[in-house]
């Protein structure tokens, strides 16, 4: 019977070692997915910070406020001479309209 026993503690011993080394495995194939995870997230994480400097660089080109207020008072500018422009125009063609039809009222040519 001591060699049945044997026989059996050894077996015991021999599943006790394996079900540890299958935990150790599973642990180590876990702990291998967590850290995997966490690089692809720190490099999402450097990625969006390489976006994130980019977008602050365009911005800091781009015009500012008082920049548009600038622009905008020139705008109103041009916009105030265009209209005085056209005004001129069309007082500059009636001109010509009336000398026109006076000429051809009289039967003169120019």
């Amino acid at each position: 019977m001591d060699a049945n026993w044997a026989k059996v503690m050894l077996d015991a011993v021999a599943l006790l070692v394996s079900l540890w080394a299958l935990w150790v495995a599973s642990r180590r194939a876990a702990r291998d997915d967590v850290n995997r995870r966490i690089q692809e997230l720190s490099d999402k994480v450097d990625a969006l910070g390489e976006r994130v400097s980019r977008a602050e660089e365009r911005i800091s080109a781009a015009p500012t406020h008082d920049d548009l207020g600038k622009v905008y008072r020139r705008l109103e500018d041009i916009s105030s001479v265009l209209h005085q422009l056209v005004g001129e125009q069309k007082a500059t063609n009636t001109t010509l309209r009336i000398v026109t039809e006076h000429m051809v009222a009289t039967g003169r040519q120019g």
